[in-house]
């Protein structure tokens, strides 16, 4: 299995058990290993072009989302 096809897969089952009410958040952790790969950065691309399309999915990075807790419950 293909970066995008991993990703693609775990993204629709934890959105699909969102869609029934539990909401869920997806990590995607990009490693040197990963990330430093030219050919992966097509995938990643259409990957967030993806999830991003899918209505009530929000895309941030992980200072976003403890800035947003420090603002919320500080």
């Amino acid at each position: 299995m293909d970066f995008y096809d991993h990703m693609d897969r775990e993204f629709d089952v934890l959105y699909e058990e969102g869609c029934k009410g539990m909401p869920k958040m997806m990590t995607a952790i990009l490693r040197c290993r990963v990330a430093r790969k030219p050919a992966r950065s097509p995938a990643l691309k259409n990957f967030v072009e993806y999830i991003s399309s899918k209505e009530g999915v929000s895309v941030a990075t992980s200072t976003r989302i403890a800035e947003h807790f420090r603002e919320q419950f500080q």
